[in-house]
C-alpha cells in the first residue's frame, strides 16, 4: 500500500460520520460537557469578579470578568439546548469550536491591552485548552476531536507569534510576574497541544470499537438484543413526544433448522451473514436493524407509515428469495426464504414490549400459514 492510498484511508476513516451506535452516547455526553461546562464558568466568573472589587482599576481583572460573564450565559443556553435530548449534528462541533475559540479571545484581548506577557505565558488560560480537549473525547466522534484540537493549536500559535512580536525590550522585567518570553517554551506548548489532540482521537477511536463490540452481534454485525430494545424503547418515546409514525417488523429465516442439519452450523451462519447483508443493504441508515436471536431479526422502521414499512418488507422478503447463497465449504449455493410480522405506533401499541410481542405474533401467524409472507395489520 502506498502512503499517498494510506494517508486516504486514514482520512476516509478519520471524517466518516460515527456509528448509530454511538449516537446516543454522543449526546449523553454533550449534556454532561454541557453541565461542566456551566458549573466551570459558574466557578470561573467568582475570580475575575473578586479580583475586579479588590483592584477595578486592573485591566486585565475587567477583560476577564467580560469574557468569563460570557460565557456564563453562553453556557447556560448550550446546556438549556442539551436538556432537549435531541441529537443536533453539528452541536458538538459548535460548543466545541467555541470553548477553544473563547480562550483564545481572552489571551487576544490581554494582547489588545498591551498585555503580551499575560497573553503568552499565563498558566490558567493555557491549560483551559487541555480541558477544552478533554471534553470533545465525551461526543464520541474523532471528527470533534480533531477540528477542535487543530483550532486550539492554531490559534495558540498565532497568540504566542503575536505575543513575541509585541514583546517589547526588557520585557524580563516589565513583565516579571509572568517571566521571559521563551520562543522554545511557545514551540513545546503547540507541540503539547497536537500531542493532547492525537490522544484524544485515540481515545475516541478506542472507546468507540469497545463500544460498538458491547452494542452489536459479532456474527452479523447487527446490533444485539440488549442495544436493539434500549434504542427501540428511545424511538418510542421519541415518537410519542413529537408525534412521529413508528413501525417494528419481526423477521425469521424458513424452516433454517433444515440448513443447519443438512449443511452443518458453519454454512448455517453463513446464510445468516448472507440474509443479515439482505436486511443491512435494504434499510436506511437511520432505521434500526437487530438480531434478536438465533435466525430471529429485528428492523425497526424510523419515522415511517405503515404502509410504506410493510412495502419496505415485501421488497426483503422478495430479495431473501432471490438470493444464491454460497456455501464454501460444500461447493454450492442454497436458497432460503423469509417470514415477517408487522405492527405501528400508537395504533397497535404505544409501549415498546407491547409493540415487539405483537409483531412477534403476527410472525408467528405467518409461520403458520405457510411462510414466506409478511403479515401487517
Amino acid at each position: 500500500m502506498t502512503r499517498a492510498s494510506g494517508i486516504s484511508i486514514w482520512w476516509r476513516r478519520t471524517w466518516e460520520a460515527p456509528d448509530v451506535a454511538l449516537l446516543g452516547a454522543g449526546v449523553a455526553g454533550e449534556l454532561l460537557v454541557a453541565r461542566v461546562r456551566f458549573v466551570i464558568c459558574a466557578a470561573v466568573v467568582m475570580v475575575p469578579l473578586i479580583n475586579t472589587v479588590r483592584d477595578p482599576q486592573a485591566s486585565e481583572n475587567v477583560t476577564g470578568l467580560l469574557f468569563a460573564s460570557s460565557t456564563l450565559v453562553l453556557g447556560l443556553w448550550v446546556y438549556h439546548v442539551a436538556l432537549r435530548g435531541v441529537r443536533v449534528p453539528w452541536l458538538g462541533f459548535a460548543t466545541s469550536i467555541f470553548d477553544v475559540t473563547i480562550i483564545t479571545l481572552t489571551q487576544a484581548a490581554f494582547l489588545w491591552q498591551d498585555l503580551p506577557g499575560v497573553a503568552a505565558n499565563n498558566r490558567t488560560t493555557y491549560a483551559v485548552y487541555f480541558v477544552a480537549l478533554l471534553g470533545t473525547c465525551l461526543r464520541y466522534d474523532v471528527r470533534i476531536c480533531w477540528v477542535a484540537g487543530a483550532l486550539a493549536t492554531l490559534q495558540y500559535a498565532a497568540i504566542a507569534a503575536t505575543a513575541g512580536a509585541l514583546w517589547p525590550e526588557g520585557g524580563a522585567f516589565a513583565f516579571h510576574d509572568y517571566g521571559t518570553f521563551m520562543a522554545g517554551d511557545q514551540i513545546g506548548r503547540v507541540i503539547l497541544l497536537v500531542a493532547a489532540t492525537a490522544m484524544c482521537a485515540t481515545i475516541v477511536r478506542r472507546a468507540s470499537h469497545l463500544r460498538i463490540s458491547s452494542t452489536h452481534d459479532s456474527l452479523t454485525g447487527l446490533y444485539n438484543r440488549t442495544f436493539f430494545d434500549e434504542r427501540f424503547g428511545e424511538e418510542v418515546l421519541r415518537a410519542a413526544r413529537y408525534r412521529r409514525p413508528l413501525a417494528i417488523a419481526m423477521l425469521d429465516i424458513d424452516h433454517f433448522k433444515h440448513v443447519n442439519d443438512q449443511f452443518g452450523h458453519a454454512s448455517g451462519d453463513e446464510v445468516i451473514r448472507a440474509f443479515a447483508g439482505v436486511l443491512r443493504d435494504s434499510v436506511r441508515r437511520t432505521d434500526l436493524v437487530g438480531r434478536y436471536g438465533g435466525e430471529e431479526f429485528a428492523i425497526a422502521f424510523i419515522e415511517t407509515e405503515p404502509d410504506e414499512a410493510l412495502a419496505k418488507l415485501e421488497q426483503v422478503r422478495e430479495a431473501v428469495a432471490s438470493l444464491d447463497i454460497w456455501l464454501a465449504q460444500h461447493g454450492c449455493t442454497v436458497r432460503v426464504t423469509c417470514t415477517a410480522g408487522l405492527t405501528a405506533f400508537p395504533d397497535e401499541g404505544d409501549v415498546p414490549h407491547v409493540l415487539v410481542d405483537a409483531a412477534d405474533r403476527r410472525l408467528l401467524s405467518g409461520k403458520r400459514a405457510g411462510r414466506n409472507r409478511v403479515i401487517a395489520a
